[in-house]
């Protein structure tokens, strides 16, 4: 994601979407109550003649937004309040559709922007990352490692060769050539460096050969897998071999982070700080070692985002990392039950019944 221009005083930033991780990234950014702006079409009435579509750049103020990451696309709902006058569109509802190449511009709402806290975001689509694939004779999943966590792009069937049906050797093999095409896509739209591919026997090999031919510039990784799918995926995500592969990603350092917070938990409780409201006390008083949130919460209510902002303000000036990690992620569904929250400490604190004394 490119920052365009940037005002932090009156709360304006235009950004440019390059990849698809930055609708997602976008998707935290605009809240409830904000302006954006950007190019859309409008079904308008011209005197004359039936209603016709037409290209205009609308500025509505937002109601909800919906992120959809295997249409890649980040739809934006919200009632018009700058638009072209002959077309008296003001206060009418309307949907911006944002895809990778298009500019938008955004007014938060009555917020000065912290400018360290935007940085932080926005250094979550230029970091390193790779693609997952499991797969086997019924199923295949997709999915995107990188900082924020494990997100899956696409899943779906492959049909199973049959000595009894003939043709179904011919639609496995298109299935299979559909599914490189569909990866190659992915690789492009994702600019990973790397590939891992798995699955029982040989499929993995065959799949491999094939992306190589195509994409040179990629690493592939084969492994081994009972099976394909979501399940697939995760089994992957639990070998060493790959972990010391993509050790630098976040999405790893969120299951490593979550285990040595079990650990010392396990061994001296008060190094250890559970829940958001604890995790800021901690960092107020300058006691974190590392943490992890779960993203949703950066899309709170006003209190939340407040604690979250602080959390990461302290984490630049304190020398600390913050993975944010997403609630879809193996990591971030353990962490949701610990209270959206963990950190690890440097020195333990004694808390009360409104936070740290």
């Amino acid at each position: 994601m490119k920052v365009e221009d940037l005002d932090t005083d009156k709360g304006y930033m235009k950004l440019r979407i390059e990849s698809g991780d930055d609708l997602w990234i976008l998707s935290m950014l605009v809240e409830e109550g904000d302006i954006v702006s950007s190019k859309t079409t409008r079904d308008v009435s011209i005197e004359g003649s039936a209603k016709r579509r037409i290209p205009m750049t609308l500025a509505i103020r937002v109601i909800a937004t919906e992120f959809q990451p295997f249409s890649g696309r980040l739809r934006i709902k919200g009632i018009i309040v700058e638009g072209p006058e002959e077309y008296g569109l003001r206060g009418s509802h309307h949907t911006l559709s944002i895809d990778v190449g298009m500019s938008i511009e955004i007014l938060k709402r009555g917020e000065k922007i912290d400018e360290k806290i935007l940085k932080k975001i926005l250094k979550l689509s230029s970091r390193s990352r790779a693609l997952i694939m499991a797969l086997d004779h019924e199923e295949y999943a997709i999915a995107l490692l990188q900082d924020q966590g494990v997100r899956y792009l696409d899943e779906g069937y492959i049909t199973s060769p049959s000595k009894r049906d003939p043709r179904s050797y011919r639609k496995y093999e298109e299935d299979l050539s559909k599914l490189v095409e569909r990866t190659q896509a992915l690789i492009k739209d994702t600019k990973v460096p790397v590939v891992v591919i798995a699955s029982p026997a040989q499929m993995a090999s065959a799949v491999a050969d094939e992306i190589r031919g195509k994409e040179p510039q990629v690493r592939i990784i084969i492994d081994s897998v009972s099976m394909g799918g979501r399940a697939g995926v995760e089994e992957v995500l639990r070998r060493d071999t790959i972990r010391m592969v993509l050790s630098e990603l976040s999405a790893i350092e969120a299951e490593e982070l979550l285990r040595e917070y079990l650990e010392t938990i396990s061994r001296d409780p008060s190094y250890v700080a559970t829940g958001l409201e604890k995790v800021y006390e901690a960092s107020r008083l300058g006691a974190i070692k590392k943490a992890a949130i779960l993203e949703e919460l950066l899309r709170g209510d006003r209190e939340i985002r407040k604690l979250v902002n602080e959390i990461f303000s302290s984490s630049f000036e304190k020398g600390y990392d913050v993975i944010i990690t997403p609630q879809e992620s193996p990591a971030g569904n353990k962490i949701r039950l610990l209270g959206g929250a963990i950190a690890i400490l440097r020195f333990p604190i004694e808390y009360g019944e409104y936070g740290a004394q």
